[in-house]
């Protein structure tokens, strides 16, 4: 026992001793731009690191002909970006550290994956410069979610150094598209890796010190095509004859905030537990609207995209339903929208909402480690957002939990990570491997 506890006391000295190295690991993951679509270069980065561990590590595409028969598929061949809808080029990273049987297997799973930095000049530091500023570091995917990449990379780093080996299989996952849809954690599901259970290293400490997430709400991505009939603009509005499919949609904008609001009142009258913290959260938003050829021309066409989201313990189908009928009921009120109704459809991100039990054993073993590791109390909340978590809960009956570094700005300018959360992550995640592969 004596000896297991120093071993185990090593490891958690050994990520202090690393400290800079880990902090240059995440500048160097955030320096390396990997908008969806665009993960390749990030994901050879990765595989080198795993590589120098003399681990297994496999390296592979995900397979859109195998993963579109799975009831968990994204339907990303409707995405407009072209580079959205395929995966050459963006392949999934698994390293697996096996254990010398007997324990349980654990999952840490990441994605590399990141939204558009947007414009530059809402910038105070450069999104791909990984700057550090007052022990924050700072650029897109900053805390979404290379800090918790980073974490787990650490984590099987210090395992290796220190040359100890467990019962159970460590699997370590790094995966894309995470935020189209989480294809890529699927195609890790369809290519075998199981596990007893999982930790997807989110940042969940945007909740504060201890916070680990045990819920995750359910998502899909709408489109809702308006027509108009398209003319000079200096004409357009005193004739009849031509419309600005602008125009219309806004009108539609009305209608999706009105939604909204209906949604969460909703969301408030369901009281799930693990979502009470939130005292408003937005439940469907408007990410992107696109319309026009010319800057002289009327639009006849005017797309709006966004994401339609609910609670766990709802039903998405049939949420799905309420808004395409509230829209089409919204714009039977409109003349011309009448005539020519607006076309809804959903694609895309498809996320089932999920959430484990409160006395899973994965929890607990968090928990625990929470305790030892920051002396603090911890707590189980639900993610104000989809994650890959119900990929394992709802299709591969793996228990899932959210652990990883906070900080701030997600998908918005000046994201940042804490660097002290990067640190505390890696130890909270050894403590937690230590727990759980024996």
């Amino acid at each position: 026992m004596m000896k297991c506890l120093n071993e185990y006391m090593d490891l958690l000295n050994l990520v202090d001793s690393r400290r800079n190295e880990i902090i240059e690991l995440a500048r160097s993951l955030v320096r390396i731009p990997s908008v969806a679509g665009e993960e390749g270069a990030c994901q050879n980065f990765v595989s080198d690191r795993f590589r120098g561990l003399d681990v297994s590590v496999d390296v592979w595409e995900p397979d859109i002909s195998q993963l579109k028969n799975h009831l968990g598929y994204s339907d990303i061949e409707k995405c407009e970006e072209q580079r959205l809808r395929s995966y050459e080029g963006r392949p999934n990273v698994v390293a697996t550290i096996e254990g010398s049987g007997g324990g349980r297997s654990l999952i840490l799973n990441g994605h590399v994956d990141v939204v558009p930095s947007g414009s530059a000049e809402m910038w105070n530091h450069d999104p791909w410069g990984g700057e550090i500023e007052k022990g924050r570091l700072y650029g897109r995917g900053a805390v979404d979610m290379k800090g918790g990449l980073a974490a787990m990379i650490a984590a099987a780093e210090v395992i290796s150094e220190a040359g100890i080996s467990f019962k159970g299989d460590l699997i370590l996952e790094s995966v894309v598209d995470e935020e189209t849809g989480g294809n890529g954690t699927l195609a890790c599901l369809l290519r075998g890796y199981a596990g007893d259970a999982a930790v997807f290293t989110e940042p969940s400490q945007l909740f504060g010190p201890g916070s680990i997430g045990i819920a995750s709400r359910g998502a899909n991505q709408y489109r809702i095509k308006v027509r108009g009939k398209s003319g000079h603009p200096s004409t357009g509005y005193f004739k009849p004859d031509y419309v600005s499919a602008i125009d219309k949609a806004a009108k539609l904008l009305e209608a999706i905030k009105n939604f909204n609001s209906i949604r969460q009142e909703e969301g408030l009258r369901l009281n799930h537990p693990l979502y009470r913290m939130y005292s408003e959260t937005n439940m469907i938003g408007v990410g992107k609207i696109r319309a026009g050829d010319w800057f002289s021309m009327m639009p006849d066409l005017c797309i709006i995209e966004g994401s339609l989201e609910c609670f766990p313990g709802e039903d998405l189908e049939e949420i799905k339903n309420k808004f395409a009928d509230y829209i089409d009921k919204f714009a039977d009120l409109d003349p011309w929208m009448r005539k020519i109704p607006p076309e809804t459809e959903f694609f895309g991100l498809q996320i089932t909402a999920t959430e484990v039990g409160a006395n899973e054993p994965i929890v607990t073993a968090v928990e625990n480690s929470v305790r030892e590791v920051l002396k603090v109390e911890p707590k189980v909340f639900g993610f104000a957002a989809g994650s890959d978590q119900r990929i394992f809960t709802e299709y591969g009956r793996i228990p899932a939990v959210h652990f990883g570094p906070g900080g701030g700005g997600v998908h918005a300018a000046d994201e940042f990570v804490l660097i002290k959360d990067v640190v505390d992550v890696t130890k909270v995640l050894l403590s937690t491997i230590c727990k759980w592969c024996g």
